[in-house]
């Protein structure tokens, strides 16, 4: 009968798929799921705030929609090494981030669903998505702290980010064999 979780830690537990006794969370200081055998968020339903940071990495999810309800994330969002991901619109909601990762996400052609984020004050890392094709939901991206695109095969293009006016600390571009 928990009614409240400050800080979720699910951590390499193979025989883990059903998280659906969480339903009654609502808000939570910091939510990790790492190494599971997830194959959806049935559960996650209702929560609507993570204050801290939000990590997502090797799971068994084509995507995260169970997370619609997502409003607010006080931190970073980190969704990576889910090789069946391939939709993130459950992130919608979001304008602002400290940090933001999507790394190790083949399945990921596009990243739908983030076009709202207005600011990252941290690093913004897009790396090892080997189907992404360009960055265009990123088109009311303003500023970020560190930008890091690297070991995109397919990536072809950088347009979307032509209203980003602040890179305040680092670009970094490495290994997009296809970036013209």
């Amino acid at each position: 009968n928990i009614e409240t979780i400050e800080n979720l830690n699910l951590f390499s537990n193979p025989a883990l798929t059903d998280i659906s006794q969480l339903s009654f969370l609502e808000t939570i200081n910091s939510l990790e799921i790492r190494n599971n055998a997830l194959n959806s968020l049935n559960g996650l339903e209702n929560l609507h705030t993570v204050f801290q940071d939000l990590a997502i990495s090797n799971e068994p999810l084509e995507n995260f929609n169970e997370l619609l309800s997502l409003q607010t994330i006080g931190g970073s969002l980190s969704i990576t090494n889910n090789m069946l991901v391939n939709d993130v619109t459950a992130f919608s909601n979001i304008e602002l981030l400290e940090e933001l990762y999507i790394v190790g996400c083949p399945s990921l052609s596009n990243f739908s669903g983030l076009e709202n984020i207005q600011n990252i004050t941290g690093r913004l890392r897009i790396g090892f998505n080997t189907t992404l094709a360009d960055m265009s939901v990123f088109s009311n991206l303003s500023s970020v702290g560190d930008l890091d695109i690297y070991d995109n095969d397919n990536l072809v293009s950088l347009s979307g980010l032509e209203n980003l006016q602040v890179v305040s600390n680092r670009l970094f571009l490495s290994r997009n064999i296809s970036l013209t």
